[in-house]
């Protein structure tokens, strides 16, 4: 089965970029490049789906024990958008909101389970991807709240029956 491994470039104008390469491993979703969450920054990865599906984009918080963290995480004013384009350009979605306590149509979600934490959007949930396609994701981060603590977030692509939003 192919993996894949993303050579990550990091821009002085806080822009970064991932781009993959097809590796032979037994991952079997792409592994995105973390970035932190209190810098206001683009950053951009490539990468190919492996598998046909219904997905839901997360943004997995490092650094967090989950739902300790729960009110902290809640209530930060940054506000993040997300756009995933596929290989001919076209909006497979796009979110944007700032973090939120409880389910709502423009603010990213905190799901927390077994000591992890994850944001996750309406807006990305439950889209079809297509084995093999190139994709695009694009996350920005603006209007960073000075109460964000130091951590990373990482993209990640859930299997939509794993989750329920």
């Amino acid at each position: 089965m192919l993996a894949t491994v993303l050579t990550y470039v990091c821009a002085l104008e806080s822009r970064s970029i991932a781009q993959p390469a097809a590796t032979a491993e037994t991952d079997e979703y792409p592994e995105l490049q973390s970035f932190p969450l209190d810098q206001p920054g683009e950053h951009v990865f490539h990468f190919r789906q492996p598998q046909n599906g219904t997905m839901t984009l997360l943004l997995k918080i490092e650094g967090t024990s989950g739902e300790p963290d729960r009110q902290e995480l809640t209530h930060l004013r940054t506000t993040v958008e997300v756009t995933l384009l596929n290989h001919a350009g076209r909006t497979v979605c796009q979110a944007v909101g700032s973090p939120t306590e409880g389910i709502s149509a423009d603010n990213w979600v905190l799901r927390t389970s077994r000591g992890e934490a994850a944001f996750w959007h309406r807006s990305c949930a439950e889209i079809r991807l297509k084995r093999s396609e190139s994709y695009t994701l694009t996350v920005r981060l603006q209007d960073v709240d000075p109460k964000t603590p130091k951590i990373k977030a990482t993209p990640f692509f859930e299997r939509s029956d794993n989750y329920v939003p």
